[in-house]
């Protein structure tokens, strides 16, 4: 069996300068445009994620400050329902003793 030809893409020569000059200047206005349209809205993507970024942590500092008021408030009623239970019995005990 005869060997099998080489495919002529790998025979012929490949240059970059080529396929340049096979793009006509209005294709390559065309993509630089395109490519300066891209770099703007990923510019205010970036932009906006930055903002997002910011809010969220204001919005995650506000919430610990909850959560540590949060706490706070349940030392303190769970203090408070102690007392006012010592204070009920207390009151209670001078109830029956007369």
């Amino acid at each position: 069996m005869p060997p099998r030809p080489s495919s002529s893409v790998y025979l012929e020569p490949f240059h970059l300068d080529d396929i340049l000059q096979q793009i006509s200047e209005q294709e390559w206005r065309q993509e630089i445009r395109t490519l300066h349209a891209l770099i703007d809205e990923n510019e205010e993507l970036k932009a906006e994620l930055n903002g997002l970024r910011r809010i969220w942590g204001l919005i995650y500092k506000i919430m610990m400050q909850v959560n540590k008021a949060a706490e706070q408030l349940y030392m303190v009623t769970t203090k408070a329902g102690r007392v006012v239970d010592k204070q009920r019995k207390i009151w209670i005990a001078n109830c029956t003793a007369f």
